[in-house]
């Protein structure tokens, strides 16, 4: 679905397309976005987010033990540790919403070049606010697509987990998944991570193992 390239907020562009119309456009980017790659950054985690809930909901028709040894041997251990049931369906279920989520008419993306911040969203509310660390990291930077996985996650009630303590970027999220994979299957790094590094696009650059 191609995003929309509008500068009206979501609410008004219901308003002026009507429902259909607007579902159509995709989300709303502000206008302060314009050509720093915000957009078209924003399909490519719509489309790595998707690609990875269609790996997970692939598992989901295998059974149990197979389901568990292509867990083991590919990228889930890395990123939220052992396998189990419910880790599983944790890590499924949210990248589902995640992916949702991006492709969503009602989410609206701001830019606010004078936070310092890659990103910021809250539970609940459809808006991803970029700040400058996002706009100065290269194109390159696997965090540029992570930071929107990120976020839609943190939109659809992923916990801070570990970030709390500043323990942000691949390293940490690394630590995490072997030392608190309970932890990981809900934070929002972790859930990023995977979803980009996974990618062969990804997978050894930008920052991705």
């Amino acid at each position: 679905m191609k995003l929309g390239h509008v500068l009206a907020c979501g609410a008004l562009l219901t308003a002026t397309l009507g429902t259909d119309d607007a579902a159509a456009a995709g989300p709303a980017v502000q206008s302060a976005c314009y050509g720093t790659g915000v957009e078209s950054t924003l399909g490519s985690a719509h489309t790595l987010a998707s690609a990875a809930a269609g790996r997970l909901n692939g598992l989901a028709a295998l059974s149990s033990s197979q389901r568990a040894s292509a867990w083991s041997s590919g990228p889930e251990r890395r990123w939220f540790g052992d396998y189990s049931n419910l880790r599983f369906n944790n890590v499924r279920n949210r990248m589902n919403d995640i992916a949702s989520a991006l492709n969503d008419w009602r989410l609206d993306v701001h830019c606010r070049w004078d936070k310092s911040y890659f990103g910021n969203a809250s539970p609940g509310i459809r808006r991803i606010t970029l700040g400058s660390a996002w706009k100065t990291a290269s194109s390159g930077n696997a965090d540029k697509p992570q930071t929107f996985v990120h976020e839609a996650a943190h939109i659809r009630g992923a916990t801070l987990g570990g970030e709390a303590r500043g323990k942000y970027g691949v390293a940490d999220a690394l630590k995490r998944a072997q030392k608190y994979p309970g932890v990981a299957v809900r934070t929002a790094e972790n859930l990023g991570y995977y979803a980009v590094c996974r990618s062969p696009s990804w997978t050894g650059k930008g920052g991705c193992p």
